[in-house]
């Protein structure tokens, strides 16, 4: 919106005129830049150039220029500008007698309701340093019309987030030992009376009849370090092949479905054990000279003759401390236990959620519960099944937040923060709290140390909208298909960007979102495109209709007839 205009006094006395006459402030034309003025970091600047003609005021003589917006019954003055003829001695801008041009500018307060302010010019003129006004004018029509606040359209992103759940299918592995005497593969008659066999038949049984599902059996075999790789790894072999014998007879009797799958249990000979040998010697807290000797493989003999050299070491001690445990075969048993239904696990969870694991007492929480009030439970109770895991104090404070009781959810994202301090999903929703208690500057701070995190950067964006910071807004939000994202690509100069951005994404079909498209479509001078998304947005929402009829954004199209259809 290009406006020039001009003074006209407004005061000047009879006896006066002969003094008033030689102002000529009344012939000023002026020229506002941005054009529509724009909202930016809660304050609006203002560039104006004045041209001004011949002899606009007199030598000795002095005026004040001051821009003042006018609204709804308010004033909002911008700082004044001095001018001055040649002679006077004041501060000032020295206006030329030939004429000339000045430029001003200043930066004001945003106040609600600028949006369909008037921007006029006052001017005040009086003669030498004195105080009598001799000249009192303001602009006949204003030199700019309203200002933009689409940067307010930004939607503030407060909403916390949970830590996700972790629940899945869950697998459990027992394992059962079979011990082997030195140089033998052979299963010891009481072996198969020991305590790991019994258990491993308890396994089996318990698993056949609860709807558990065998997802494998692997027995392995190990041989002690001593001797040569070849040889330990044939005894190996033939001590997993013989456990695996052991364990189908024993499947016969337990599970007769698994028992007649013969790729079920594998079997795999190991070697030497050399990496459990050095664990048994830092648990016995052996001899490291000891533990050298073993692990070069020397024969049996040679192993006795070279342990002669060593302080306290016997044979019979290393055998029982260090080898013998190692001449074994690990029985690995492997099910996937039953899933609760969604039913179950939302009954459990409303009447006994203490019952479930913590991984079902978040899932349910986040997937089935849809009061707040019984989320909140579920989420005490997953406090009381992991102390010490930060997502049930995270996403109690959640719940509390989405109650609209902010102190309740600091005080459980505090208790989060001490067991994890890092975790930018805490750090994010301690942003997202100050933000919403009005505390922009802490919400940044937390926002940037949980950059990365796309809850935190599309908040920290939201921020920058309104501050200004358009392009870093932009690439906080990145490809997001959201209104924001759209919005900081206009306010970027992308206008081209916004319809591509938003569709496709959760926001496409908002009022406000065929809103922004048409301000784009406004700022690419497309008639056709502001009118047919301004009807969408009305059908969504018609109070956007008064909205539109002042807003700056579509000046250009104020007097168009199909505009003036679709407003009206």
């Amino acid at each position: 919106m290009k406006l020039k205009s001009t003074l006209i006094p407004v005061s000047c006395s009879v006896v006066l005129l002969a003094a008033c006459s030689k102002f000529n402030l009344d012939k000023v034309t002026y020229k506002v830049t941005p054009d529509p003025l724009e909202y930016k970091n809660d304050s609006v600047a203002l560039n104006i150039s004045g041209e001004y003609p011949k002899k606009s005021i007199p030598k000795k003589g002095r005026a004040v220029l001051t821009p003042v917006f006018e609204f709804n019954g308010q004033t909002v003055e911008a700082k004044p500008l001095l001018v001055k003829g040649a002679k006077n001695k004041g501060e000032g801008i020295i206006l030329d007698k030939t004429g000339g041009k000045f430029t001003y500018s200043d930066v004001v307060q945003y106040k609600p309701g600028m949006e369909v302010a008037e921007l006029h010019v006052g001017a005040k003129g009086y003669i030498k340093d004195k105080t009598t006004e001799k000249f009192n004018a303001k602009t006949t029509e204003p030199i700019d019309k309203g200002v933009s606040i689409t940067p307010l359209l930004v939607q503030k992103e407060t909403s916390t987030t949970v830590g996700k759940h972790n629940y899945g299918p869950v697998n459990k592995t027992h394992s059962a030992l079979i011990y082997f005497a030195y140089n033998s593969k052979a299963v010891r008659p009481s072996e198969l009376k020991s305590e790991d066999i019994a258990a491993f038949r308890a396994f089996v049984t318990e698993h056949s009849g609860n709807g558990s599902t065998f997802k494998k059996m692997d027995v392995v075999g190990w041989a002690s370090p001593e001797g040569s790789d070849e040889y330990n790894q044939v005894l190996s072999d033939g001590r997993a092949t013989e456990t695996k014998g052991v364990v189908q007879k024993e499947l016969k009797k337990l599970n007769k479905v698994l028992a007649e799958n013969s790729a079920f249990v594998s079997s795999q000979g190991k070697g030497r054990d050399i990496a459990g040998f050095e664990a048994k010697v830092k648990e016995k807290n052996g001899s490291s000279q000891v533990a050298q000797i073993v692990k070069t493989g020397v024969s049996r003999n040679e192993l006795q003759k070279q342990l002669k050299s060593v302080s306290g070491a016997t044979l019979a001690s290393v055998e029982a401390d260090l080898l013998s445990p190692l001449r074994r075969a690990e029985i690995l048993t492997t099910v996937q236990l039953r899933e609760k239904t969604a039913d179950e696990m939302k009954a459990l969870g409303i009447s006994n959620p203490d019952s479930l694991t913590l991984e079902e007492q978040l899932y349910t929480a986040q997937n089935l519960i849809t009061d707040e009030e019984q989320r909140l439970k579920l989420y005490q109770a997953a406090q009381r099944k992991a102390p010490e895991d930060w997502r049930g104090y995270n996403n109690a404070g959640v719940s509390y937040a989405n109650m609209g009781k902010w102190n309740e959810a600091e005080m459980e994202f505090r208790k989060a923060e001490k067991i994890a301090p890092n975790e930018k999903t805490i750090l994010s929703n301690l942003g997202k709290y100050s933000y919403q208690k009005g505390d922009t500057q802490k919400a940044i701070d937390y926002f940037k140390k949980a950059a990365g995190f796309q809850d935190a950067d599309r908040a920290l964006g939201s921020i920058y909208i309104l501050k200004g910071k358009y392009n870093e807004s932009v690439s906080l939000y990145g490809d997001a298909k959201t209104f924001n994202a759209a919005l900081a690509k206009l306010l970027a100069g992308k206008p081209g960007d916004v319809d591509a951005t938003i569709n496709g994404g959760d926001d496409q079909d908002k009022a406000l979102s065929y809103y922004l498209k048409a301000i784009a479509a406004s700022r690419q001078k497309n008639k056709s495109g502001v009118v047919s998304n301004l009807k969408e947005a009305f059908t969504r929402d018609g109070s956007l209709k008064a909205k539109a009829k002042t807003d700056v954004e579509f000046q250009n199209f104020f007097e168009d007839s199909d505009f003036k259809s679709a407003v009206n």
